[in-house]
């Protein structure tokens, strides 16, 4: 431990140092980091208390070699630390000791205001050094400073997390009010015209047809728009297990073949059957979906679509293989990262919203992957969907 000489203007710093930090997982661990680095304490960790369900979850701690580690997956109860806890809200210093022999372990509050809402351990297990009266005056003052500077980057990170719900809120109403009705109102309009004329038998099928399409197109849509949502929300877990790649590619050639069949393309599928990769197979279908889907609008008659999977070293990617009309260079540089709606007429002037490369691109970002493209204009284009392979042992 530093002397008391300057270790005032040590905590200063430090906190001038900690201000500066715009992420409050780093924020975090620089302060652990700080505790022992700049202010001499043998070890320490920070905690977040939700005096609610009386969850105590970790962040970082340091260990006897004074290195930092990632101490997240700790959730535990308030347990133990009741009494030092109770101890420090009733003491002026809002510390809370638990002394054995010369060994001493202590809780500094992090509080806003009456609420609690952390708190960080120090204590002197390398050293065993009596706890001194500047110590406790150090630990004080960094309470005070520290519970103040992680509470402001909290309500930061709060109010960012608000205004980009506001903008998800914004994007769906969009989307509802443009995207859906539309298709909607054509569905209803369709099977109308069917109800009220007289068609030949031929016509009436033609028509029947027709609508058929526009309902598993305004289906996809919203299929698509629910899975971004759920990928864009934090609070959802993926649904990450360990899952024969060929099931969702079956599945998407089965929901497809109507369409293929059509436009008069063939739709194939050849992927190994012992292939396994691990990801939520919900997102993964969708993806696969809407990559041909596109394969589809823009493929002409006679030609073929091939879906094939296929593992590399850490990945295993599924792609999407066209026949049909190819990108442009720079059109295709822009593709998979806008996040604006792009869309073109198909090979069969068929119509589309825009939305399907971009809520593909994100679900593929939320499962820990990417979507890769190639293409040739006038020859085809290639679609991969990218995904780490986790070791079942990893789940």
């Amino acid at each position: 431990m530093p002397d008391s000489t300057g270790i005032v203007h040590h905590v200063q710093e430090l906190a001038r140092d900690l201000a500066l930090i715009t992420n409050l997982d780093v924020l975090y661990r620089q302060t652990v980091k700080g505790m022992v680095d700049s202010l001499g304490f043998d070890r320490a960790s920070l905690s977040l208390y939700n005096p609610e369900t009386r969850e105590v979850r970790g962040t970082w701690s340091t260990d006897d070699w004074g290195l930092v580690y990632n101490d997240g997956d700790r959730l535990t109860f308030l347990g133990d630390w009741e009494d030092p806890l109770n101890e420090a809200i009733g003491s002026q210093d809002h510390l809370g000791v638990r002394c054995s022999g010369q060994d001493w372990e202590v809780l500094i509050v992090l509080q806003d205001g009456d609420r609690i809402f952390g708190w960080i351990n120090v204590d002197n297990a390398l050293c065993h050094r009596p706890l001194a009266t500047m110590e406790r005056e150090i630990m004080a003052l960094c309470g005070r400073t520290f519970s103040t500077l992680i509470q402001r980057r909290q309500f930061a990170d709060l109010s960012q997390k608000f205004r980009e719900q506001n903008a998800l809120k914004d994007k769906l109403f969009t989307i509802v009010a443009h995207d859906l009705r539309g298709p909607i109102g054509n569905i209803g309009s369709l099977l109308g015209l069917a109800c009220d004329t007289e068609f030949e038998p031929g016509d009436l099928k033609k028509l029947l047809a027709e609508t058929r399409l526009a309902s598993l197109r305004t289906y996809n849509l919203l299929e698509n728009l629910l899975n971004w949502v759920r990928g864009q929300i934090e609070e959802v877990v993926n649904l990450r297990v360990r899952l024969p790649v060929l099931r969702p590619l079956l599945s998407v050639q089965n929901w497809l073949e109507a369409t293929a069949k059509f436009k008069k393309v063939k739709l194939e599928v050849n992927c190994p059957e012992n292939l396994t990769v691990v990801g939520d197979e919900q997102m993964i279908e969708t993806i696969i979906r809407n990559l041909v889907s596109n394969a589809l609008k823009f493929s002409p008659p006679g030609k073929t679509v091939l879906l094939q999977a296929q593992a590399a070293e850490t990945t295993i990617s599924i792609e999407v293989i066209d026949q049909g009309v190819g990108i442009l260079p720079e059109r295709l540089f822009t593709l998979l990262e806008s996040q604006q709606k792009v869309s073109q007429l198909g090979t069969a002037g068929e119509s589309g919203n825009g939305l399907g490369l971009m809520f593909s691109s994100d679900l593929a970002r939320n499962l820990g992957g990417r979507l890769e493209a190639e293409s040739i204009l006038g020859e085809g284009s290639t679609f991969r969907l990218v995904l780490p392979d986790a070791l079942d042992g990893e789940l």
